[in-house]
């Protein structure tokens, strides 16, 4: 518990400095501040309006990096709020939902080159060097879906 709150308060830290090293959120000079949606007659930005502010895509990112940092696993496995069979489960259906995104990435692009007449000499080396790869990763998965039965 200790080491995750360690890890949260770094992580805020991080953001932090990534704020002040980008200059986010400071009024440039002889401009406006920026109302963010709200009128003079409010206080506080959050009360009586749709206040929403979008994230940098830099600033995800950073935050995405730190989310798939190290101990990821031992977090997961850690986790006090569900069981192993509820996390098993869970991990299941996003992979499930992610292979049926990956099923209509590959019948697009089956059709578009049954559509479009493109022969599979057509392709980049770095093509064939690709499907070559995913084609043995495929086959390794399928033995590690094989162990969870």
């Amino acid at each position: 518990m200790q080491n995750s709150n360690y890890n949260h308060i770094n992580i805020e830290k991080e953001i932090y400095s990534y704020w002040e090293k980008n200059k986010f959120f400071r009024p440039k000079k002889n401009k406006k501040k920026n109302k963010m949606g709200y009128d003079e007659g409010h206080t506080d930005p959050l009360v009586g309006t749709t206040y929403s502010r979008s994230i940098d895509p830099k600033l995800a990112k950073v935050l995405w990096k730190k989310r798939l940092g190290e101990g990821k696993y031992h977090q997961w496995r850690d986790d006090p709020d569900r069981n192993p069979r509820q996390k098993i489960g869970s991990s299941i259906r996003e992979v499930r939902n992610q292979l049926t995104e990956l099923e209509r990435v590959v019948k697009m692009n089956v059709k578009l080159k049954n559509e479009m007449g493109v022969s599979p000499q057509d392709y980049w080396k770095n093509t064939h060097k690709a499907l070559k790869r995913i084609s043995e990763r495929l086959v390794k998965l399928a033995n590690k879906i094989g162990q969870l039965y």
